[in-house]
Parts: structure tokens; C-alpha cells; sequence
């Protein structure tokens, strides 16, 4: 009786040994084809990729600059769009995934707002890591977004459109055929921006660059 009861008992350790390898091996597999079935790879968090890509988008009340102003906006002494998405990337907002969540190709964390783009949570906390060369978005963790640097340089390039009548005309134009604003109302929203944006750039300058 008492051999069958060591049997039975050693039975039950090797079945939990077995099952808790099992489970760690699954879930090794199910972590691997997550990280490789999309570009860039994602944890699994518990949540699902349209859940996911909500929480990147979502509105939530913030107003920065009047949407189609960000939309046609011109780099500073470049006719590329600012919001082309290397242009974004050296600020270090990752770049994000066009969908029906986020149909202008917007970086992590940006997002409309009744006319406006405004930030998200996700913009600051979204962070990322690259293991062996593969980037890999952890919902959630630290951003490295530059938000100084995005407004001095959304401050230049507004600037530089109101002084530069060509690059002035070329926003104006995208203006009236995206939009329908005659140059009168483009040139109103252009004056809010470049009124909101250096009052908001001299609000938050600092002498210490991010890092310093």
C-alpha cells in the first residue's frame, strides 16, 4: 500500500513537470508568432490588435493645431510634408500602422480631435526594443517622443510658410482642394497655428535639450 502511494505521488511530479513544460513551451511558441506576424512585433498583452490600435488613436481631448494645417504643413526650407513619417520618426514617435483607426498615416499617440491633432497617451507611453534586429512595441512602456523639438521645429516650418509666399500659396492650395476653405479661412487657421504653437514653444523652452 504504501509503494503504491510513493508510485502515485511520483507519477503526480513527473505530470506536473510535464505539464508545466508543455505550457512553458506553448506559450514560447504562441509569444515567437506573435512577435513575427506583424511589423513590429507586439507582446501579448491580453488584448486584442483592435484594441491595440484604439488605444494608439483614440481621441482624448487633446488640441494642438488645427488638423488640416498638420495635414498639408510643409517642413521648414523642405517642400516634403512635415508629417511625413521619417520626418516624424526624428523625433523619435514611433511610426504607426495606416488603418481605419489611423487613415493619414499618423505616428503612435497622434490623433483627431473635432478638427484638431492632439496627443494621446500612447504617444508617450508606447516604448519599444529591437532584439536581433526586429523592433518589437511595448504598449504601455516608456516613449522616447521629443516633444520640444517637434514644437520648435512645427514653430519653424509654420514660420516659414507665413514669410515664404510660395510654400505659403502650396499650403493654401492643398487647403482649398482637401478641405474647401477659401484663402481667406486658410489663412485664418494659419494664423491660429502659428499663434498657438510659438506661444505654446516659448511657453515650454528650456536650455537643456531632452537628455541634457
Amino acid at each position: 500500500m504504501a509503494l503504491n502511494n510513493i508510485k502515485g505521488q511520483s507519477y503526480r511530479r513527473w505530470g506536473f513537470k510535464l505539464g508545466a513544460t508543455f505550457f512553458i513551451v506553448l506559450y514560447s511558441v504562441v509569444l515567437a508568432a506573435e512577435m513575427t506576424a506583424t511589423t513590429p512585433g507586439y507582446l501579448p498583452q491580453g488584448w486584442t490588435h483592435s484594441e491595440r490600435q484604439w488605444f494608439h488613436y483614440a481621441n482624448q481631448g487633446s488640441q494642438l493645431i488645427p488638423y488640416p494645417i498638420f495635414l498639408h504643413l510643409e517642413q521648414a526650407g523642405k517642400p516634403e510634408l512635415f508629417r511625413d513619417p521619417e520626418h516624424m520618426q526624428g523625433f523619435a514617435y514611433l511610426r504607426g500602422a495606416r488603418n481605419h483607426f489611423n487613415p493619414d498615416d499618423l505616428p503612435v499617440g497622434f490623433t483627431r480631435d473635432a478638427g484638431y491633432l492632439g496627443l494621446t497617451c500612447a504617444a508617450c507611453h508606447t516604448g519599444e526594443v529591437r532584439v536581433n534586429g526586429e523592433q518589437i512595441f511595448i504598449d504601455g512602456g516608456q516613449g522616447n517622443g521629443d516633444l520640444q523639438k517637434l514644437l520648435r521645429e512645427l514653430d519653424r516650418a509654420l514660420q516659414a510658410t507665413e514669410l515664404d509666399e510660395a510654400k505659403k500659396g502650396r499650403l493654401l492650395a492643398r487647403l482649398n482642394s482637401s478641405h474647401g476653405l477659401d484663402q481667406i479661412a486658410a489663412q485664418s487657421l494659419l494664423e491660429e497655428a502659428s499663434t498657438k504653437i510659438t506661444e505654446l514653444t516659448s511657453r515650454n523652452n528650456t536650455s537643456l535639450d531632452r537628455g541634457g
